[in-house]
């Protein structure tokens, strides 16, 4: 037998027994928002095509929201006091992978097709996304302290909050002065809810809040699944 035909069978066998990288989990302190309350819409858009990417997004293979212990026990109080206000709590995006993260990074440098610029970002260059701060290159969202939020009207009926999810423009500054009296008011109820429950509001986000936790908060990598 010839030395090199050694080589690769002994190659071979060393691979079949080195296990393969195992996939990373999700932080023992995450859970599922849904085991907290029932009384939300999970409406995670990255795990669908309908987001400013066009397509779905790396990391997402279930539409569930996951989130550090803390913030979803904060986020179920918000569900609850919304649920008084005659509003059900919508949610966009939750925990978030860095492989998500990484994917928004690629996206902005690829050149633009037109695909999703009208209905997301019309008044913008994507390259300039970062800049402006409409996507951060570290996320609060992936050490699950950020939640991305609406609500609509406990039937169903949409609420009118002057833009949509993830419109990424200066008509969606929580305060914009280019929204209506109407439209303001929502923007700040559904801030003061949040803010009862000890989130803080990105100004130029009207939907994204992050939990003010005495808790660092750690990045994960973990992908978005049904279960654990």
């Amino acid at each position: 037998m010839k030395q090199s035909r050694v080589l690769n069978l002994l190659a071979a066998c060393f691979a079949s027994i080195v296990p393969a990288k195992a996939k990373a989990t999700m932080p023992d302190d995450f859970v599922r928002l849904r085991d907290l309350t029932t009384k939300l819409v999970e409406d995670m858009r990255y795990a669908r095509p309908d987001n400013f990417t066009g397509e779905i997004v790396p990391g997402y293979e279930a539409p569930v929201c996951w989130l550090r212990k803390d913030t979803a026990e904060a986020l179920a109080e918000v569900s609850e006091a919304l649920d008084g206000e005659g509003w059900r709590l919508v949610v966009y995006d939750c925990y978030r992978p860095k492989d998500g993260v990484a994917a928004f990074m690629r996206w902005s440098k690829e050149p633009e097709t037109g695909k999703t610029k009208a209905d997301y970002y019309p008044n913008i260059n994507k390259k300039d996304l970062f800049k402006k701060g409409y996507i951060a290159t570290n996320s609060a969202h992936s050490t699950g302290l950020a939640v991305d939020a609406g609500a609509v009207a406990k039937d169903g009926t949409a609420i009118d909050f002057g833009t949509g999810y993830d419109f990424l423009d200066a008509r969606s500054h929580t305060q914009s002065e280019a929204v209506s009296e109407t439209v303001l008011g929502n923007r700040l109820k559904l801030m003061r809810v949040f803010e009862n429950a000890g989130f803080q509001n990105y100004r130029r986000e009207w939907w994204h809040y992050s939990f003010r936790s005495p808790k660092p908060g750690r990045a994960s990598n973990a992908p978005v699944t049904e279960r654990r």
